[in-house]
C-alpha cells in the first residue's frame, strides 16, 4: 500500500498482521491518505511499479513474524494442505524477499504488533496511536503451535527461511513464553514412520 500524503509505502508480507495494519491505517487516515491499494502481498519493487509518482523519498515500513509460527499460520490457512511437509513443497516466499534488498525505515514485529504499530503511528507517521483490529486470525492458539511441527518440519523451515531467521534475529523456542512447558509435541520427530 502506498499512502502518498504521508510519503509511506507499507509492504504487506503474508501472515504478519498486515491486514490489521492496513485496515487500521485506512480507517484512521480516511480519505486524506491518497492511497494506492492494489498491493496486498506484493514485493516492494512491485509496489513501486504500481505508482505513477516518484516514491524514492518515501519511507518503507513492514511487519515480520517468527518464521516457524508464520509457517504454521500459513499451513492452517492454506486449503488443500494437511501437514507441514506438503505445505512446504511450495513454501511461501521468505519475508526478506518482499523487501527486494532494501533497508526499510521501520520493521515491526508481529510478536509485539500493537507496541510496534504505536511506534509507527507516533514516530513515523506523526499521528495518534490506533488500536489494531484483528483480521485474518489463524484458528490455533500460539501456545500450541508446536503441535503442528515435527522435527523434520522444523528443519525444513530452518533451511527455507534461514535468511529471515538471520536478518530479523529470530530464534526457535520450543516453549514460547506463554506456552505450558508440560505440553510436548513431536519436535524430535516422534511418530514419524
Amino acid at each position: 500500500m502506498i499512502i502518498h500524503d504521508y510519503k509511506l509505502i507499507f509492504v504487506h508480507i503474508p501472515r504478519t498482521g498486515g491486514g490489521s495494519v492496513q485496515h487500521a491505517l485506512i480507517n484512521s487516515l480516511g480519505e486524506q491518505g491518497n492511497y494506492i491499494m492494489n498491493t496486498r502481498h506484493a514485493t516492494l519493487q512491485q509496489i513501486i511499479h504500481t505508482s505513477n509518482q516518484d516514491v524514492s523519498d518515501y519511507k518503507v515500513v513492514t511487519f515480520v513474524r517468527d518464521p516457524w509460527k508464520r509457517a504454521v499460520s500459513g499451513l492452517i490457512n492454506s486449503p488443500g494442505h494437511t501437514d507441514m511437509k506438503s505445505f512446504l513443497t511450495e513454501p511461501p516466499m521468505p519475508q526478506i524477499d518482499y523487501l527486494s534488498g532494501s533497508h526499510p525505515d521501520f520493521i515491526g514485529r508481529f510478536e509485539d504488533i500493537q507496541h510496534d504499530f504505536d511506534h509507527l503511528c507516533q514516530d513515523v507517521l506523526g499521528i495518534d496511536k490506533i488500536k489494531l483490529p484483528h483480521h485474518n486470525k489463524s484458528d490455533y492458539e500460539h501456545k500450541y503451535f508446536l503441535e503442528w511441527l515435527t522435527g523434520p518440519d522444523k528443519l525444513m523451515i530452518d533451511d527455507i527461511y534461514q535468511p529471515d531467521i538471520q536478518t530479523f534475529n529470530y530464534e526457535f523456542s520450543m516453549f514460547p513464553e506463554e506456552a505450558d512447558p508440560t505440553i510436548y509435541c513431536c519436535i524430535n520427530g516422534c511418530g514419524e514412520d
